[in-house]
């Protein structure tokens, strides 16, 4: 006889129960269970219109399928020694394509708060940041020009928004300007209107994050009262532990809105080698900046610190970078104190910044292939300490012709 037929296959398995719920908006549980309107089957009140909350088990309303959960986003880049940042003054041309094949970065210079006056700039007194349009500000020829913004990011470069700069106000004897005084009171722990500004920005133009450029006062009377003999400019409104603390919220509330735009933004500051010096002499303390960015370090609020060294203290171009010889102290010394106190040991959030052509009043101007030299030093330093390291950074584009330097 023939052999019997094989048995059917299984019916094969159901598909899987779609899991629902009956979570509604209203501004009651009464209503939201009798208008059945928006539904939010995250349970969360931010799917809710208006005042409306969210409410569970309104079970006169049809049930809603829960969505499935969000992918996890893409890890950030890993720590990279290979940034090459290069600050755009907005006013200046625009980059080229010769230029833009060695950035990683570029930090548009700057959102400030004043109106420009040789004769002393004219503050806001609300601390609001000039714009063109709502929330933008100039890129580069004085224009808002998004394509860029578009062009660059797709070359894999990160754009960061600059606020402050010498505009704002320098520690520096003869100044006129103060503009950081008015801005104060204007970002504490329940008050943030300038990191809201700033976020504001850097969503509207599609940002990767906020550098902090602050060159003022912050030590006429407090600490090792490095600023008594400079600083006249300062108004009523200043105070060396209130500007501290401005700082400190400023970077503080910064993350923490960063993170909520979600991974991959960069917070920085990029503060000078004067205001480094962690250690001004015998019996005397770190500088005041240097123990607030130190706490930031410490709690993980900081992607990367610039330290420019060319504003006074270091001579890195003529001293190399262990040495202290036309320098009051030595890069090496500013340098280490950062990776080891701010950033527990990690020198690849440590970017070393050269001005190309500007800085003769310091004797710090860098070539190239001097800046090259400088940095094979560090990488070299006490047996490859700093091998792994942050970087380069250049001030500025403009005098990056053809992209000399930067090559």
């Amino acid at each position: 006889p023939p052999p019997p037929p094989p048995p059917p296959p299984p019916p094969p398995p159901p598909p899987p129960a779609i899991a629902t719920n009956n979570n509604y908006c209203g501004l009651s549980w009464t209503s939201a269970n009798a208008n059945c309107g928006t539904s939010c089957p995250l349970g969360t009140n931010e799917e809710c219109p208006g005042s409306e909350t969210c409410y569970a088990d309104c079970t006169n309303c049809p049930a809603v399928p829960i969505p499935p959960p969000s992918p996890p986003p893409p890890p950030s880049p890993p720590p990279t020694d290979s940034r090459l940042v290069a600050y755009l003054q907005n006013w200046e041309d625009c980059p080229t394509a010769d230029q833009l094949d060695g950035y990683t970065h570029i930090v548009i210079s700057s959102a400030v708060t004043y109106d420009y006056n040789p004769n002393g700039n004219v503050c806001s007194e609300q601390c609001i940041i000039n714009t063109l349009t709502t929330n933008t500000i100039p890129i580069c020829n004085d224009q808002y020009q998004p394509e860029l913004i578009t062009q660059w990011k797709s070359m894999g470069i990160r754009i960061l928004l600059s606020f402050g700069g010498p505009g704002m106000g320098l520690s520096l004897a003869g100044d006129l300007n103060n503009c950081w005084d008015y801005c104060f009171e204007h970002e504490t722990t329940t008050v943030m209107d300038v990191s809201t500004q700033l976020v504001d920005i850097v969503t509207t133009m599609n940002l990767d994050g906020v550098d902090i450029d602050y060159q003022y006062c912050y030590e006429k009377v407090e600490n090792n009262a490095i600023h008594q003999d400079v600083c006249d400019q300062v108004t009523a409104k200043y105070d060396d532990l209130t500007a501290i603390q401005f700082l400190t919220d400023l970077t503080t509330n910064l993350r923490t809105k960063l993170d909520a735009l979600g991974d991959g933004y960069e917070l920085i500051h990029s503060p000078r080698d004067v205001d480094m010096v962690a250690r001004q002499g015998v019996g005397q303390q770190e500088s005041l900046y240097f123990g607030a960015l130190e706490v930031a370090g410490q709690q993980n609020r900081l992607n990367f610190l610039i330290i420019k060294f060319y504003n006074g203290a270091t001579r890195p171009v003529s001293d190399g970078f262990d040495n202290a010889n036309a320098g009051a102290v030595s890069a090496r010394g500013i340098y280490k104190d950062v990776v080891n106190d701010i950033f527990a040991g990690q020198p690849e959030n440590v970017v070393f910044g050269f001005c190309v052509s500007d800085c003769t009043s310091t004797s710090s101007n860098a070539s190239g292939p001097q800046a090259v030299t400088v940095l094979q030093e560090v990488k070299a330093y006490n047996g490859g300490e700093f091998e792994c390291n942050g970087g380069a950074m250049m001030w500025m584009a403009k005098r990056d012709v053809g992209g000399a330097w930067s090559d």
